[in-house]
């Protein structure tokens, strides 16, 4: 669970940077990155989670403050992803939300199954 949780708060600010820089940059290309790489490298397994989740939430309330203020007119804007190709700022905005629906599904699944400890 741990690793999900270091993982959604990297994984944000990655999301954010990309949206940013297809704002002000238009069209360049925004590398892939190793997830699997990073939670191994960044010692997700140590890493305490109280910054994660503070990271989480403020970079989260950032990007929600910046979807508000970007325009429909906007979406189309483009960049190429270094293994997907082209896609725009609306697919990226796209992507954030189903990722973090994604993993808070495995979140909920996850503590469904945890049986409450005694007191």
């Amino acid at each position: 669970m741990r690793f999900i949780l270091h993982h959604l708060a990297d994984i944000e600010t990655v999301l954010y940077d990309r949206i940013r820089r297809v704002i002000s940059e238009h069209r360049q290309v925004i590398w892939a990155f190793d997830q699997d790489a990073w939670a191994a490298r960044l010692d997700y397994g140590s890493a305490p989670l109280g910054i994660s989740q503070r990271i989480f939430s403020a970079v989260r309330r950032r990007l929600s403050i910046r979807r508000v203020l970007t325009t429909r007119r906007a979406w189309h804007l483009e960049f190429v992803h270094s293994e997907i190709g082209v896609r725009t700022l609306r697919d990226e905005f796209e992507k954030v939300a189903w990722h973090n629906e994604r993993h808070l599904a495995q979140i909920e699944t996850h503590w469904r199954g945890v049986q409450p400890r005694p007191l």
